[in-house]
């Protein structure tokens, strides 16, 4: 078992009075089998109170409802978080004829939709994906998944500042370029392209293992195998995830997992920047 200490620090500053603002964080770990949280704590520099909200998919959040006009709005987390140690699931070895039945079952499609089809974040049409994300007849969705999640790290290159939350799949493809997210989203759209459900993730990094994305909230993938369920895999480091690894939350695309969104009453924009610190406490 593995614990981490996470500290979650977020300044938001805005240039005119916020008279009244709905914000809402989804910042903390979530409850599994693997995983753990406690000692939880949330403060802020208006004093607020928390409540805490359900995401989409069942993710906790933090929200608050601010009725007094304040002009920036500052907020902090700690928590620490169990990890059990990781074991690769045993995977069931179905033909690709079996896999393929079971992602063309319409009822399992029905219950997966929103794994399934695209978004505006993901969609780009099947022509313009590189040949190389083609899937051969005769090659299992596990397989498939392994060698596409190298190709997404070879063909993109890890730079900030050069995408936003709002880039497509598309763009990112002409760049070549991006963050996180940017290889999240482009592996998610070949998945869909072939039937199967791929999930975006959020959370943290072990910051202290040179995994790549490490200082901010990371994002990856679950993937859907047939037969053996959903999988965690980080295209961005190309490995499979493990106990270094601490979920948030899931959804279709980055806009189901933002970590902050908020609804507010203003003349002018602002600004949000943040800071994430994970230590690892100890080894069992």
């Amino acid at each position: 078992m593995t614990v981490y200490n996470i500290r979650y620090e977020t300044v938001n500053n805005y240039t005119s009075p916020v008279n009244e603002a709905y914000l809402s964080f989804l910042i903390i770990p979530e409850e599994s089998n693997d995983q753990h949280c406690f000692n939880l704590n949330i403060s802020n520099s208006l004093k607020a109170k928390v409540q805490y909200t359900d995401s989409l998919y069942g993710s906790k959040g933090a929200l608050f409802h601010l009725r007094d006009s304040f002009t920036s709005f500052n907020l902090s987390m700690n928590v620490s978080v169990e990890k059990e140690s990781f074991s690769f699931p045993a995977l069931k070895n179905l033909s690709v004829s079996d896999e393929k039945n079971i992602l063309n079952d319409e009822l399992f499609k029905l219950k997966n939709n929103d794994f399934i089809i695209q978004t505006k974040l993901t969609e780009v049409s099947f022509s313009e994906l590189p040949v190389q994300t083609i899937k051969t007849p005769d090659e299992s969705v596990f397989k498939y998944v392994q060698r596409i999640n190298s190709f997404v790290q070879g063909f993109l290159t890890y730079e900030t500042n050069t995408t936003t939350p709002q880039t497509t799949v598309k763009q990112v493809m002409e760049l070549k370029k991006g963050v996180c997210q940017d290889y999240s989203h482009f592996f998610i759209s070949v998945m869909r392209h072939n039937g199967i459900p791929t999930r975006y993730v959020s959370g943290y990094l072990n910051q202290g293992k040179q995994y790549i994305g490490a200082a901010a909230m990371h994002a990856w993938v679950e993937v859907y195998i047939p037969g053996t369920g959903w999988l965690g895999i980080d295209p961005t480091n190309n490995v499979f995830v493990n106990e270094n690894y601490i979920k948030v939350s899931y959804g279709s695309d980055y806009i189901d997992c933002m970590p902050v969104k908020g609804i507010y009453l203003s003349d002018n924009g602002g600004t949000t920047s943040y800071t994430v610190k994970i230590t690892e406490q100890q080894n069992q």
